[in-house]
């Protein structure tokens, strides 16, 4: 079976141009803040346009994949943040959309920060990494009905 993955940052590239560019460069030298700037980027163009802007630009995205020579059986769209995005693709493609949330342990979430972005003075805010922080940033909550996999 045929699966690619459209990426939500891709559409942010596409409706920011240079600005995202700009932002990548920062990832070598200070991975949290180009981290930062990418997730101001795509909340800019929310505030500027509507919260679903994100899903259009993947829908264009899906629908250039989908007209292609050999187009793929499943597409998955990767890091939708607000519930507008998940809502206009149930909307778009209704039955043939699914949405899956992946939500970890805080404990591991921060371990995979730590591993990714390091621990050095100043980087993560006063007090480090304890579980206070959870209620920041981006998350996947509301994205789409909660259904527990059970064993």
């Amino acid at each position: 079976m045929r699966t690619e993955i459209v990426k939500a940052r891709d559409g942010i590239a596409m409706a920011v141009g240079a600005d995202w560019d700009a932002a990548l460069v920062l990832r070598s030298a200070d991975p949290v803040a180009s981290a930062e700037r990418l997730q101001e980027l795509g909340d800019k163009l929310r505030e500027r346009h509507d919260d679903a802007i994100v899903a259009s630009a993947m829908i264009a995205e899906i629908v250039d994949r989908l007209s292609g020579e050999q187009p793929p059986e499943v597409l998955i769209c990767d890091s939708l943040r607000h519930p507008a995005e998940a809502k206009l693709l149930r909307m778009v493609y209704g039955d043939a959309y699914w949405t899956l949330g992946i939500v970890c342990d805080f404990t591991i979430r921060r371990d995979r920060l730590l591993k990714k972005f390091g621990n050095s003075p100043g980087l993560w805010p006063a007090g480090g990494l304890d579980s206070s922080w959870v209620s920041t940033g981006q998350r996947v909550d509301g994205t789409g009905r909660r259904h527990t996999l059970r064993r």
